[in-house]
This record gives structure tokens, sequence and C-alpha cells, in this order.
């Protein structure tokens, strides 16, 4: 909420934020990459939900619209390879459960950026492939595509994970995705 009020008020004052110092504009630019890496798990698990109804809609073709949350992970994660070069972490604490101190922590160091890098690019190739790969009225695609967007997004989730009960969701949830 507090990003987009920046955002919101940078673009109202049109070039104020060239004026801004170093530090300001560092700050509301990390803030803007804190945002992005949990989305982009939710991106995933949002487009294996809705993968049956796409599928349903689009046959075969819905592929290409699976293969966007883990392409647009790829792209996020290429957009972060200088800030990794300089051995800066980006880390995201969303609190989860308050009354319980629970956290959603996600970390991007240089060894989660590697195999971000790997994990989101090989599922954006692979459902993408799937467009040529499958008939158009092969019976079963809505849920393999709902299982294999969703086995993607867990596995992006595992190697962001910075908290041990967020890991072994995740670990779970490739399980789960897996059958």
């Amino acid at each position: 909420r507090a990003l987009v009020r920046d955002l919101d008020l940078m673009a109202a004052r049109g070039d104020a934020y060239r004026l801004l110092g170093e530090a300001e504009r560092a700050a509301i630019e990390y803030r803007a990459a804190l945002a992005l890496e949990g989305g982009l798990v939710r991106a995933h698990l949002g487009l294996a939900a809705l993968g049956p109804l796409v599928v349903r809609a689009m046959g075969r073709y819905a592929f290409l619209v699976l293969a966007l949350a883990p392409a647009t992970a790829f792209c996020w994660l290429l957009a972060q390879s200088s800030r990794v070069a300089q051995g800066e972490s980006v880390v995201e604490v969303v609190t989860w459960v308050p009354s319980l101190d629970l956290d959603l922590a996600f970390r991007l160091t240089t060894l989660q950026w590697v195999l971000a890098l790997l994990v989101s690019g090989i599922g954006a190739l692979i459902l993408a492939y799937c467009t040529w790969y499958f008939d158009g009225d092969a019976e079963g695609l809505g849920r393999f595509g709902l299982n294999f967007t969703g086995f993607a997004g867990a596995m992006l989730g595992l190697v962001l994970a910075d908290d041990l009960l967020l890991l072994y969701v995740f670990w779970e949830l490739t399980t789960v995705f897996s059958y």
C-alpha cells in the first residue's frame, strides 16, 4: 500500500522523482523490487487455480498464457542481476498470522537467484512447448496446466523461501503438484 502511495505521489509530481536524493530513489526502487518477489509466487498459484478454466476456453493455446507467470519471474530475476552481482540480497517479509508471529519471508541472494532463473526459465519453456506438444482435444489438459503451473510456483517459492515453515510448505506443495 505504501508502495502504491509512493508511486502515485511520484506520478502526481512528475519530475519530482528525479529530484529525490540517491537514498530516497534507492529505497523506493528497493520496495518496488520487494513487492514483486512474493507476488511472483502468488501469480503462479493464481494462474494455476485458473488453469482449467483458461484451458477450457483457449484449448492448448492456454499454455502460452500459463507460461506468463514463469516468464515474468524469469524477466524479473534478470532485472535483479546487477543487485545480486553486487552481493546485495533482496528480502521480503509479509506478516501471515500475526497472533502466532508467522511471516512469509522470501530472500534472493546469488544461489537463490541462479536456482530461481533455472526454475522459472525451464518452467516457461516447458509450458510454451506444451502448446505444440498436446492435441487441442487431449483429455486432462486443464488438470495438467493446473498441476504444472502450481508446481513451477511451488518450486519458485521453495527456492526463495527464507523461513523454515515456508520452506516446508513449498516442499509439500511440490509433492502435491507432482501427482
